[in-house]
């Protein structure tokens, strides 16, 4: 589960990991971080590219938010 602005949500997000490109992967972010009232800088291709490799062993699901932020997305 995670909670955003007060609100849960349960369930698992499926893999993109074969069937989105690092442009593509790219270009969702930034639609994310530009949208309902969100202000946030656009995400390169290549960031995305880079965060993959480091991620690449990863073989498991997040457990939660967590989790999530402990990770370093830069």
């Amino acid at each position: 589960e995670i909670v955003v602005k007060g609100q849960k949500f349960v369930g698992s997000m499926p893999s993109w990991k074969e069937k989105l490109s690092d442009e593509e992967v790219a270009a969702v972010g930034t639609y994310i971080r530009a949208s309902w009232g969100n202000s946030a800088s656009h995400i390169e291709p290549d960031h995305v590219k880079k965060v993959r490799a480091r991620l690449s062993s990863r073989t498991t699901p997040w457990a939660g938010e967590a989790e999530l932020n402990q990770e370093k997305w830069e």
